[in-house]
């Protein structure tokens, strides 16, 4: 790990602090009632009431991410930040029945996951990928495919460092507080990437190449 990526981290958990506790299990009445959970509970509010800026970004976001079509997928209540997906199969409808759009789409699924912290200027991004085979679900990690793909987060990257955020490194996403804890993220597990967006994320998604044909 280089000096500047340790700077980084040093900041990004400084940040953390002021919003999650240490050394308290989260079911604990001192976590709930501290000073640092106060202020996420603060800060999420904030941003459910501040409708006009979710507007802005939403509308942005699918300026840039067309022609693949942009999926709101926010839940301020439950995390501390501003989740989208992107489906990477361009000028396909978005069906509420997520099973009938894996069948038009013959059972592949791809999307990018996008992130937004609401605590601090970060974002993150994965591309992820869902298979239906014998009414069995499989996912991993992919890549981007086609060049119009690779243009497409190359303009939400730039948004984003225009607006003075800066793309969480993976390193930093996998580093874990070892005294911090979240609602569904003991202590000795939460990482970086729980505390600034969501504490159900793992980086540990099935390797689909040894059963795909």
């Amino acid at each position: 790990m280089t000096t500047e990526n340790s700077t980084n981290i040093k900041d990004l958990i400084s940040l953390i602090r002021r919003y999650f506790p240490s050394n308290l299990s989260y079911d604990d009445p001192a976590y709930q009632s501290s000073v640092e959970h106060q202020r996420l509970l603060k800060r999420q509010k904030e941003m459910l009431e501040n409708t006009s800026f979710i507007e802005c970004l939403t509308n942005k976001l699918e300026q840039i991410s067309y022609p693949y079509p942009l999926i709101n997928w926010i839940n301020l209540e439950e995390y501390p930040d501003i989740e989208y997906k992107i489906l990477l199969h361009k000028n396909q409808d978005i069906l509420d029945n997520s099973d009938l759009l894996l069948t038009q789409l013959k059972g592949v699924r791809r999307d990018i996951f996008l992130w937004v912290s609401i605590i601090g200027k970060y974002y993150y991004y994965s591309i992820e990928k869902m298979i239906k085979k014998s009414d069995k679900y499989y996912f991993c990690y992919d890549v981007l495919h086609e060049e119009e793909e690779v243009k497409m987060t190359h303009r939400l990257e730039q948004f984003f460092m225009h607006k003075g955020y800066a793309k969480l490194p993976e390193d930093a996403a996998n580093y874990i507080i070892e005294d911090i804890e979240t609602e569904l993220s003991v202590r000795g597990e939460t990482t970086i990437f729980k505390c600034l967006f969501n504490d159900l994320w793992t980086n540990k998604i099935t390797n689909l190449g040894i059963w795909m044909p």
